[in-house]
């Protein structure tokens, strides 16, 4: 149990109080939120709907959703539409991301109330209380963002508030677990996330539909890895390769790197689950192609790593917040 709380500490630490940690997190959870639904079989009154249309609207609504999860965050009187669908989601349980699960296991706000206690520092408790509430309160308007987009487009489509609800909360639903995944979690800081990805995705790929998508996304990026490598220019040592292949393979199959900013490219993550399979795998199959340095034996490596990168899908190195 003792190790249980520090893993859980370390984890809040690692995510909620990375500066960088909401916006990243958010980057990626539209990726993968949005794959997710494109590649589902969603059935409104009997019928199913277009989800490739599904997943358009959510993803303009983006904007509407951010002020609206800022108000029901900070707790306003619910005053427009895209408002009140965040406060609806709130209260009918559709949260269960990374701020749900942190803020139901705080051991780091236990930890701090049991030390203030028996230093007789109750003030300190209560100040140490807000701090936390308030570093939260972050992370849950950009979780908020993406989950009340997803909500608002069901219930405009016509699905009831408790189907659209459990289907918001099911996106990535961190409030499963069996037994044994609570016993684990106390060895493996993000091991929730993890069983989580490994489900979903596994239920994408058997289906039709899942597939299709999934290889949509694989040559879409087939094309775009090309031409980012191209246009990252030739190495400034050795000619016979890119810029591009300078960066180490994880880093290629984790982010999109574009060729701006000066010697420091920009790198914008990739989404988990299909998101990052597909381009994982796109990366392989371009580098085994064009890079000169690549042998066979390294094709294969990688593209095993790229498919099976889902299993662990929030690494320390994905969130080091003494990176940049």
């Amino acid at each position: 149990r003792g190790l249980g709380k520090l893993t859980r500490t370390l984890g809040r630490l690692w995510t909620q109080f990375s500066p960088h940690f909401p916006l990243v997190n958010f980057i990626r959870d539209l990726q993968q939120q949005l794959a997710y639904i494109a590649g589902s079989d969603i059935k409104i009154g009997g019928r199913s709907i277009s989800t490739a249309k599904a997943a358009w609207m959510i993803a303009t609504r983006y904007p509407k959703t951010f002020g609206a999860a800022i108000s029901e965050v900070l707790g306003r009187t619910p005053t427009g539409k895209y408002t009140g669908y965040a406060r609806e989601l709130a209260a009918a349980g559709g949260m269960s991301g990374f701020t749900k699960m942190l803020s139901d296991e705080d051991a780091l706000k236990d930890f701090v109330k049991d030390v203030a206690q028996k230093a007789g520092k109750a003030k300190t408790s209560l100040a140490w209380d807000k701090f936390v509430d308030a570093v939260a309160g972050v992370s849950e308007v950009f979780e908020m963002t993406t989950r009340a987009a997803a909500y608002s487009v069901m219930r405009d489509m016509g699905m009831p508030g408790d189907q659209a609800a459990n289907f918001t909360k099911n996106l990535m639903n961190f409030s499963k677990a069996g037994t044994e995944t609570k016993r684990l979690g106390n060895l493996y800081m993000f091991l929730k996330p993890a069983v989580q990805d490994i489900y979903l995705t596994s239920k994408l790929l058997r289906t039709r539909k899942g597939a299709v998508v999934f290889a949509s996304m694989y040559v879409g990026a087939l094309a775009l890895y090309a031409m980012l490598r191209e246009m990252s220019g030739d190495d400034d040592e050795d000619k016979r390769l890119k810029k591009m292949d300078t960066r180490t393979a994880s880093e290629r199959r984790g982010y999109f790197i574009l060729p701006f900013g000066g010697e420091e490219p920009v790198r914008v993550p990739v989404g988990f689950g299909l998101p990052r399979m597909a381009w994982g795998l796109a990366v392989t199959t371009v580098d085994a192609w064009r890079n000169p340095d690549y042998d066979a034996y390294d094709a294969a490596g990688n593209a095993l790593k790229s498919m099976t990168s889902t299993l662990s899908p929030l690494q320390l190195s994905d969130i080091n917040m003494f990176k940049n």
